[in-house]
C-alpha cells in the first residue's frame, strides 16, 4: 500500500468515525410538544395560554423553534418558561409576525431541564366550536459540543368547546365532580341528605346516623353520642304537687326533663319540664289535683330533640 493510499485510508476511517458520532447524536433526540388547550364557548374573546413543553432533553445549548398559527387568534405575549432558563431566550421582535421565531442561545454548558419553555399568549374568539392550530417546527437543534440534535415536534391546538359532562361522582369525602369526554372536570361539595339513624345510640354504646350526598349518592357516617340513661324516677307527694325526683348517669347542662301525665283512659293532661344546669339530678312538679293514671318521663337535648329512651312511672300517684 503507498503512501497516498495510506492517507485516504486514514481519511475515510475519519469521516466514518465522525458519521458514528452524528448517528450517535441523532439517536438521543428530545421531543418539543404544543399543549393543546381547551376553552368553553362563550361570547366575546379570552386569552388562552398554550405551553411549550420540552421532554427527553439529554442536554442542548442552542436552539430555533418556529411557530405558525390560525389567522383568526391574535398572539398577544410570549414568555419565557423555567426549562432552558440557563439559555438567553430571543423572543420575536413582532408579536404580528405569522410565522415568528423564538430562539435559544447559551456559551458553556448544555442545559437538561425539561418542563415548559415558553408559554405562547393568544386572544381566541369564543363564539365558534372549532380547533385553532398552533404548529412549531425545530432546527438548529445543538449540544455545548455543537452536535446537531434530533428534536420531534409535534403540533398543538386550542379547542373551542361546549362542555358535555357527565353524572356527578365522587371525588373525594367533601366533594365530588363531573367530568366531560375533552377532560375538564367541574368539582362541587357534597350535598348531604337529612340523614337516617342506621343504628340507634344507647346509655352503653354510640349509634350511628348515615348521610347521603343528593347528587353523587357518596355516603357518610356521623357517630351518635351515648344517650343518657335515667336510672331512677321516684315520686314524692309535697303540698298541692307531685314531686318526680328524676337522675341521669350523666351531669347534663342545657338538657331538660320533661314529664307528660295521662289519664285512666291514656290522653294526654299535662306536662312540666326542669333543666338539668349542670347536675345529674332535677325534679319536676306536677299539678296534685289532677288525676294521674300514669305519667312518661323524657330527657330531651337543648334543641328539643330526644336524647334518653323514656321512663314510665304508673305509681306514687
Amino acid at each position: 500500500m503507498n503512501i497516498i493510499t495510506k492517507r485516504i485510508t486514514v481519511l475515510l476511517c475519519a469521516v466514518l468515525m465522525q458519521m458514528a458520532m452524528f448517528v450517535t447524536v441523532q439517536a438521543q433526540g428530545i421531543s418539543i410538544k404544543a399543549a393543546d388547550v381547551i376553552v368553553e364557548q362563550g361570547s366575546g374573546t379570552e386569552t388562552v395560554n398554550v405551553p411549550i413543553i420540552i421532554s427527553d432533553n439529554k442536554g442542548v445549548i442552542g436552539m430555533k423553534l418556529t411557530f405558525s398559527y390560525d389567522s383568526e387568534i391574535i398572539l398577544t405575549k410570549v414568555t419565557q418558561g423555567a426549562a432552558l432558563n440557563t439559555l438567553t431566550m430571543t423572543p420575536p421582535g413582532n408579536l404580528n409576525a405569522n410565522p415568528f421565531n423564538v430562539v435559544w442561545d447559551g456559551l458553556e454548558n448544555n442545559d437538561i431541564s425539561n418542563g415548559t419553555i415558553v408559554t405562547l399568549s393568544f386572544s381566541v374568539p369564543k363564539g365558534t366550536v372549532k380547533d385553532y392550530r398552533i404548529s412549531v417546527n425545530a432546527s438548529s437543534v445543538v449540544d455545548e459540543n455543537l452536535n446537531y440534535l434530533d428534536a420531534a415536534a409535534e403540533n398543538g391546538k386550542i379547542s373551542v368547546h361546549v362542555h358535555n359532562y357527565g353524572a356527578w361522582e365522587k371525588a373525594d369525602g367533601n366533594n365530588h365532580k363531573k367530568t366531560c369526554e375533552c377532560g375538564n372536570s367541574v368539582t362541587e361539595a357534597h350535598k348531604w341528605d337529612g340523614g337516617i339513624v342506621t343504628k340507634e345510640a344507647t346509655h352503653t354504646s354510640t349509634g350511628e346516623k348515615k348521610y347521603t350526598c343528593t347528587e353523587c349518592h357518596a355516603e357518610r357516617i356521623e357517630e351518635i353520642p351515648v344517650r343518657p340513661h335515667i336510672t331512677a324516677t321516684t315520686v314524692e307527694q309535697v303540698s298541692d304537687s307531685y314531686k318526680f325526683n328524676v337522675s341521669c348517669d350523666d351531669v347534663l347542662h342545657d338538657e331538660k326533663v320533661i314529664v307528660a301525665a295521662y289519664d285512666e283512659n291514656g290522653r294526654f293532661i299535662c306536662v312540666s319540664m326542669a333543666i338539668f344546669d349542670g347536675k345529674k339530678n332535677v325534679y319536676v312538679l306536677l299539678d296534685k289535683n289532677i288525676e294521674i293514671k300514669y305519667a312518661k318521663v323524657f330527657v330531651w337535648s337543648g334543641g328539643l330533640s330526644p336524647l334518653a329512651k323514656e321512663e314510665t312511672v304508673s305509681s306514687g300517684f
